[in-house]
């Protein structure tokens, strides 16, 4: 049903904005009021060819939007299912014609062809004008109107799903047919890359803790000489940090007697002590645990290259191993149950009946 109609500079409109309430709607006035405007409006936003200029005077582009309700339109929620266009229920055709004569589509949002805007239009609506052709002439049409006499619209809709889903599976067992040596080759590649990636046992989380590692055996002596030389002047350089710091708190503490204020100086202090005590004794900790390790580093940078050559082969990062393993053993999965005729025959019968 439609519900809305949006126009923006088209011919000699420049703006309107209508809504449609459920049942009979009559659009009416004098000859020249522009009535028929409007139903050109509508007939573009449906995919109608522009014959002629129909932006407004002195504007770059003229805007035609139509909403329609299609909850109970099944042709036209399984159209967009098949053009994999979101389906909520209301949908909105938006049509953008430039003064140059170029023009633009859009289905709920997604950029569509103007072919595309006319073939969904065929399930939306009828524009029956003098001399323009009838949608009784169509043969959809005729069975729509015939099911619905019957009766049997609803039993037509579960037809219709039925057999498009049974057509899915014919055309699955005919490709398999056609393209059975294309398929058994593309199959044993697979395999082999899933093999490959799967024995490498690559994980996200354990990649960054190896670069991580890697990072820190491969700048080990650096490192120890840099916590070495922290712990030199925290206590051992002439003059020491420590050292500097305890003249400040004997200063403070001396002057404290001619002003009470000094004392939140000596205070901070105080505690800068007992965090550079604590860093101190981090820092001794840390040297006691780190050492070179020329073994383990070499094992650590032949991991690494192990995974930078498996992420050169398939041309990705290595971040995305696990996501291409998981799409190669979805196609390989798919490609053996192509692999095997009886199975889709026997899914096709099924589908069938």
């Amino acid at each position: 049903m439609l519900q809305a109609l949006s126009i923006r500079d088209f011919i000699i409109v420049e703006s309107l904005d209508l809504e449609f309430e459920s049942g009979f709607t009559a659009l009416t006035g004098e000859t020249g009021a522009g009535k028929s405007i409007l139903i050109d409006a509508l007939s573009l936003s449906l995919g109608a060819r522009n014959d002629g200029a129909v932006t407004r005077v002195g504007c770059e582009k003229a805007d035609i939007s139509t909403t329609f309700d299609i909850q109970d339109n099944m042709q036209a929620q399984l159209w967009l299912a098949d053009h994999e266009i979101e389906d909520t229920g209301s949908l909105i055709l938006r049509r953008v014609i430039y003064a140059d004569g170029r023009s633009r589509g859009f289905i709920n949002g997604t950029s569509a062809t103007v072919g595309q805007l006319k073939e969904l239009g065929e399930f939306l609506i009828d524009i029956y004008s003098q001399n323009a052709h009838h949608s009784l002439l169509k043969t959809a049409t005729q069975r729509e109107i015939l099911d619905a006499f019957a009766q049997t619209s609803e039993l037509a809709k579960s037809v219709t799903v039925h057999f498009q889903h049974w057509s899915t599976l014919h055309q699955q067992r005919l490709s398999a047919e056609e393209n059975a040596a294309e398929y058994a080759e593309e199959l044993a590649e697979l395999r082999d890359k899933v093999r490959e990636i799967k024995q490498l046992g690559f994980d996200v989380d354990d990649w960054a803790a190896l670069q991580q590692e890697h990072s820190r055996l491969s700048h080990g002596a650096s490192l120890l000489q840099g916590v070495e030389a922290c712990l030199a002047l925290l206590g051992d350089a002439e003059p020491s940090s420590f050292a500097l710091l305890g003249q400040v708190q004997h200063q403070l503490s001396d002057l404290i007697e001619f002003d009470s204020a000094l004392q939140e100086a000596l205070n901070t202090v105080d505690s800068a002590v007992i965090q550079l005590e604590e860093t101190s004794r981090f820092l001794n900790r840390y040297l006691q645990r780190t050492e070179l390790d020329p073994a383990r580093l070499a094992e650590v940078e032949s991991r690494i290259q192990m995974i930078h050559g498996m992420s050169r082969k398939y041309r990705i990062r290595p971040e995305e191993l696990p996501e291409v393993l998981a799409q190669s053993q979805a196609r390989m999965q798919t490609l053996e149950s192509f692999a095997d005729d009886g199975l889709l025959k026997q899914q096709e019968a099924q589908a069938w009946q």
